[in-house]
């Protein structure tokens, strides 16, 4: 244990995550949440963890669920010891799926200040600053709480119970208070004309909304669950969840993948998920467009950090070839060759290689093509980021 100098702050915090705690347990000054979290993770066979970068994560009470490694790892280093423990009741009835899933949520989120090393990385100091307010500006903290909370409730309550269709109407509150949050918090939207920002702000409610809803849902196989499946239908229809479910096939479950698409689909003034039908022109495409393409020069960056050199093929796509009858918001010329579906589908199946590497987006110029070229480029880059995380997550099980 660190030999720290105890001060009058140090000894009303949280020496895991520096929560205001108050009590000391299992041998060290904590908040309840790291209590809770040592008393059900510090007897498991350690090889349960895996931290993704050099285990050496900080540990703050904004990130102590991204990496369980580290967090028990400081449990440990600051004197909680588990011969505290009281033995506990036997209880034939106790669920355990909430330990099961808490250590594989915990064990695949990346503490991006701690992984992404400023003198390793291939992003400027911009760039990297940038990825950090973009992962950063998404918390999900509260949705991973109640989205926990409706499988742990979930048997022990009827179909249809009060209690549970309340959580379940805050679960989607909390998602709504999330985007709303998260779209307060993005400089370049706040830096958008007026025009612009009423455009965009429309949209990016709904499809981050749903984008982040499908995330926890995916995670947590919250459609698995009777209750939450009936109350869910009788909300929002047997539409509002083909909808949830068919996100879901898209879903990447590396988060810093995952906030990126959000910041990406945030700037589209195209209502992909909603009204794929409407699109409402604003006054300055090319600017929207160069945030657009920022973000995906980052999100680009990222996946060759993180996965380092397992990529040297190229696939390219002729844009004004793709028939645009399928995409959304995308008004293409209606030549000969590929539908913007089978575009995104090979997108898909292309990232799936390590050895492929999507066309460099850097090349296309706003200010020469069309605006509507910039929304199927960006529709095909997600599609080929998804492919990618797909392929990173079964070759690590």
């Amino acid at each position: 244990m660190s030999n720290l100098q105890l001060t009058k702050k140090n000894l009303s915090e949280c020496r895991i995550c520096g929560a205001p705690a108050q009590y000391a347990y299992f041998g060290a000054i904590s908040c309840n949440s790291c209590k809770m979290f040592f008393k059900r993770n510090a007897t498991l066979d350690q090889k349960t963890f895996k931290c993704s970068f050099d285990g050496d994560c900080e540990i703050k009470r904004d990130n102590r669920y991204m990496c369980a490694s580290c967090r028990l790892k400081k449990c440990f280093q600051y004197g909680m010891t588990t011969d505290k423990f009281r033995p506990s009741r036997p209880n034939k009835f106790k669920k355990k799926s909430l330990v099961k899933i808490e250590p594989q949520y915990q064990s695949k989120k990346l503490s991006i200040l701690n992984s992404l090393k400023p003198d390793h990385s291939l992003l400027t100091t911009n760039q990297w600053t940038l990825l950090s307010n973009l992962y950063n500006s998404f918390d999900e903290s509260q949705l991973v709480f109640l989205g926990k909370s409706l499988v742990d409730t979930h048997n022990s309550l009827q179909p249809m119970n009060v209690s549970y269709q309340r959580l379940v109407e805050k679960f989607s509150l909390s998602n709504y208070e999330a985007t709303g949050r998260y779209l307060c918090l993005n400089d370049d939207i706040c830096k958008l004309s007026f025009n612009d920002r009423s455009i965009l702000l429309r949209n990016a409610a709904d499809n981050v909304s749903c984008m982040a809803a499908a995330f926890i849902v995916h995670h947590f196989d919250l459609l698995s669950l009777d209750s939450y499946l009936k109350i869910m239908t009788a909300m929002y229809g047997d539409g509002g969840l083909s909808l949830v479910q068919w996100t879901m096939q898209f879903t990447s479950p590396d988060i810093i993948i995952f906030k990126l698409a959000l910041s990406l689909f945030a700037l589209s003034k195209t209502t992909y998920l909603y009204s794929p039908n409407i699109s409402i022109d604003s006054t300055n495409s090319s600017t929207i467009f160069h945030i657009q393409n920022k973000y995906a020069e980052v999100t680009w960056k990222y996946l060759n950090y993180r996965y380092e050199d397992k990529c040297d093929i190229f696939v390219s796509f002729d844009i004004d070839s793709i028939i645009s009858s399928s995409c959304p918001g995308v008004s293409a010329p209606a030549t000969v060759g590929l539908s913007a579906e089978q575009a995104c589908d090979i997108a898909f199946y292309a990232g799936q290689s390590f050895q492929v590497k999507l066309m460099d987006l850097s090349e296309y110029n706003p200010s020469v093509e069309e605006y509507r070229t910039g929304k199927l480029v960006t529709l095909i880059f997600y599609h080929f980021i998804l492919g990618r995380a797909k392929a990173i997550r079964d070759s690590i099980k």
